[in-house]
């Protein structure tokens, strides 16, 4: 184990200084969103977007057909942004424009279906996944905090979005790298089609919505691919590492320019107990989504219990380490029987409900 470490924490260092342009570590898992977003090296009941590589893990039901549908949504509203924006649009007045100009909300949604195929010699995964995230914050005209009494406002709310779909098709077995102090882990690949929609508006302050649903924006495509390894060591511990979209794809920007998507980099580690868990994950290069957007780099812990074999409890918190984020804290259960399995997550941050998700998987 020690080699495997000493290499996850190099990769850590040297991707501790870059940015990746990417979304804020888009899970799509409520195993994983529950326990904080941690799942990397624990979600063992995934579609294979969050590590294709754990999709051979040997937690997983000795089934050989799976189909795993899941959805969640989470937002961050920070200082209050959307409630004072409609106080303002409701007496708009400057002492009322300006209270909202610390502040922003972020709106992330994702849903995903997947097929796995287990045999012998290999794990197969056929998935498609839409994941987006944008961002409103006020843009402030300063002359509209000195106007005469109506006047017209001019500042404005500013968007920047991006919204992905992809199509993957994974492969995952086992592997054994002696060179690397690597024996009988699980490697996977995927290979996905990826289409990107930028969207970038402005809107008067006075009409502006910030409900997160952008119809409109400049749309690209390309083939980049997933790579993950997961290692377990009996049944105490197991790490993960995940390189997501490793080669970038061109999406255009409506001035012109070219956004590059990704790649970025998630390494997790799990100490497993008696019916606990315990993990944990990190980016390990800052996200820099687009326009207005701030660079992020989360980190997650989270736990669960397992009761009688049928139930188990979750949670977790998500940290921003650039402090650009409210962290989030997440509950959660799931509900395992030999074909069926059901997860749910509630998630909260700056004291209120601030999203949920819900995911099956269903073997035979």
């Amino acid at each position: 184990m020690g080699k495997v470490v000493q290499l996850m924490l190099a990769a850590g260092l040297i991707g501790a200084s870059g940015v990746a342009n990417a979304l804020s570590s888009m899970v799509i898992d409520t195993e994983a969103l529950a326990m904080g977003g941690a799942g990397v090296s624990s979600a063992t009941d995934n579609l294979g977007h969050i590590n294709p590589a754990l999709v051979g893990s040997d937690h997983r039901s000795d089934k050989e057909f799976y189909m795993i549908p899941s959805i969640h949504y989470l937002d961050y509203d920070i200082n209050d942004f959307k409630q004072k924006l409609d106080v303002f649009q409701d007496n708009p007045t400057a002492k009322n424009l300006s209270a909202f100009d610390e502040g922003g909300i972020y709106y992330n949604w994702a849903m995903g279906f997947g097929v796995v195929l287990v045999s012998p010699e290999a794990v197969s995964t056929l998935y498609v996944a839409s994941y987006s995230q944008s961002y409103s914050q006020l843009r402030l005209d300063e002359g509209d905090l000195t106007a005469p009494p109506g006047s017209d406002f001019t500042s404005v709310i500013e968007t920047s979005g991006l919204t992905i779909v992809e199509v993957g098709v994974s492969y995952t077995r086992d592997v054994s790298w002696p060179s690397l102090g690597i024996n009988d882990a699980k490697f996977g690949i995927t290979g996905k089609v990826l289409t990107g929609v930028l969207h970038q508006n402005e809107v008067g302050v006075e009409n502006a919505s910030v409900d997160g649903l952008y119809d409109q924006g400049e749309s690209g495509q390309g083939f980049t691919m997933d790579l993950g390894l997961f290692k377990e060591w009996g049944y105490d511990w197991a790490a993960g590492v995940v390189v997501k979209n490793l080669y970038p794809v061109k999406l255009p920007l409506p001035d012109g320019d070219d956004y590059f998507y990704g790649p970025q980099i998630r390494a997790g580690i799990t100490r497993f107990g008696y019916r606990y868990r315990i993990a944990m994950d990190l980016d390990l290069v800052k996200s820099r989504p687009l326009g207005v957007y701030d660079s992020t780099q989360m980190i997650s812990l989270g736990a669960d219990y397992d009761i009688g074999g049928y139930l188990k409890l979750r949670t977790g918190v998500n940290y921003d380490l650039q402090g650009n984020l409210p962290e989030t804290y997440s509950v959660g259960m799931g509900i395992h029987s030999e074909h069926f399995q059901v997860s749910l997550a509630l998630m909260a941050n700056s004291g209120e409900f601030s999203g949920m998700g819900l995911q099956t998987a269903v073997a035979f």
